[in-house]
């Protein structure tokens, strides 16, 4: 296939793809700016409002999740908790464990970090424990703060 088959049939297809594609109401599509959520060790986080993560982000010090969330309690400020080494695990399986019971994002949540001794090694770990308290459509997604728009 020359270049020029190629380019033609790559715009036949978009076009059909920008046909086909559902009606938004908007033809824009508005992502915050978001705050970093510095979560404290032994500290109950209540009315947190999981929209998403994103995960195996590679940094400096090794792979993490970045989780995206709606704190409830401040005016419903956009933030982003990440969580690395073993709460990536513990996350993983809170939110694999709430697919298998039917339940879809968003997950309105509360969460603890602890730190934690191996009975095995003695070695000591950062423990990430999640409870759900509503998902789906029982949640309520509060407006996002006009400081947090993105400027387009």
């Amino acid at each position: 296939m020359s270049k020029t088959e190629n380019k033609s049939e790559i715009e036949a297809f978009l076009e059909q793809a920008k046909a086909e594609a559902p009606e938004t109401g908007s033809s824009t599509t508005v992502y915050p700016n978001r705050d970093r959520l510095q979560a404290d060790f032994d500290t109950l986080y209540q009315g947190y409002i999981i929209e998403g993560y994103n995960e195996g982000i590679e940094g400096n010090y090794g792979v993490s999740t970045a989780v995206n969330v709606i704190d409830t309690n401040n005016e419903g400020r956009r933030m982003t908790l990440w969580v690395g080494g073993f709460e990536t695990n513990h996350f993983a399986q809170f939110i694999e464990g709430q697919a298998a019971n039917g339940n879809a994002l968003p997950l309105q949540v509360s969460f603890v970090r602890t730190k934690q001794t191996s009975e095995k090694t003695g070695r000591t770990f950062n423990k990430l424990t999640l409870r759900l308290d509503a998902a789906g459509d029982d949640v309520v997604i509060p407006a996002m703060p006009e400081d947090q728009v993105a400027e387009a």
